[in-house]
C-alpha cells in the first residue's frame, strides 16, 4: 500500500514538473529573457530579441522597435561562480506613422550610470527593455540592469518626451520607498 502511495505522489510531482517546463508564450509587452548557454568560447550569451508595436500618443500613431543583442565588444561580466557573460546592447527606435524617425538610440549598461551605483554596474548586465506606458510626460520604457542569472535587478525608466528628449530615472522599489520614509 505504501509503495502505491509513493508511486502516485512521484507521478504527481513528475506531472507538475513537466507542466512547468513548457515554454511560456509572450505578448508584445513581455520579453522572456533566457541564456543560450555556454558557447564554444566558454562565454554565456542571452538570446537576441526583437519587439515591435504600434502605439497612439497625443492622438498620433507611433511605431517602436526594441532589439536586444549580445555584444562581444563590451566588457565581459563574471559572476560569483566564475561564469563569464557577454553584455547586451539595446536599440530603441520610434517612428511616426509616416515612417519618419522620431527617436533612435542604442543603450549599454553605462547609459544608466547617472542613476545606478558604479559597483553594481561593474557586476551587472543590461538585460533588456520593454514598453511601459504612455503618460503626460511622454512614452515610458523600462530597462532592466541585473546580475546575470539572478533576481537582483534594478529597473530604470526611460521617458521620451514629445520633443524627442530623453530622461532616465531609477524606478524606486516599494522596499526603498518604505525604508526611506522610515528614516525621515
Amino acid at each position: 500500500m505504501k509503495s502505491t502511495f509513493y508511486l502516485i505522489v512521484l507521478s504527481y510531482f513528475l506531472f507538475l514538473i513537466s507542466c512547468n517546463s513548457k515554454p511560456k508564450e509572450s505578448n508584445s509587452n513581455e520579453i522572456l529573457y533566457s541564456m543560450e548557454g555556454k558557447s564554444s568560447d566558454g562565454l554565456q550569451r542571452m538570446r537576441s530579441s526583437r519587439t515591435e508595436e504600434s502605439i497612439v500618443w497625443n492622438g498620433k500613431n507611433y511605431h517602436y522597435v526594441i532589439s536586444c543583442e549580445p555584444n562581444d565588444s563590451l566588457p565581459k561580466i563574471k559572476d560569483e561562480s566564475g561564469d563569464v557573460f557577454v553584455d547586451n546592447i539595446v536599440t530603441l527606435s520610434i517612428k511616426r506613422n509616416n515612417n519618419e524617425s522620431f527617436f533612435d538610440k542604442t543603450f549599454i549598461k553605462q547609459s544608466f550610470a547617472s542613476v545606478l551605483d558604479e559597483k553594481f554596474l561593474s557586476y551587472a548586465m543590461l538585460e533588456g527593455m520593454v514598453f511601459d506606458k504612455v503618460t503626460d510626460e511622454g512614452v515610458n520604457f523600462a530597462a532592466s540592469v541585473s546580475y546575470p542569472r539572478s533576481d537582483l535587478f534594478v529597473p530604470v525608466i526611460i521617458t521620451i518626451s514629445s520633443n524627442g528628449k530623453m530622461t532616465i530615472r531609477k524606478e524606486v522599489s516599494l522596499e526603498e520607498n518604505i525604508s526611506s520614509n522610515l528614516m525621515e
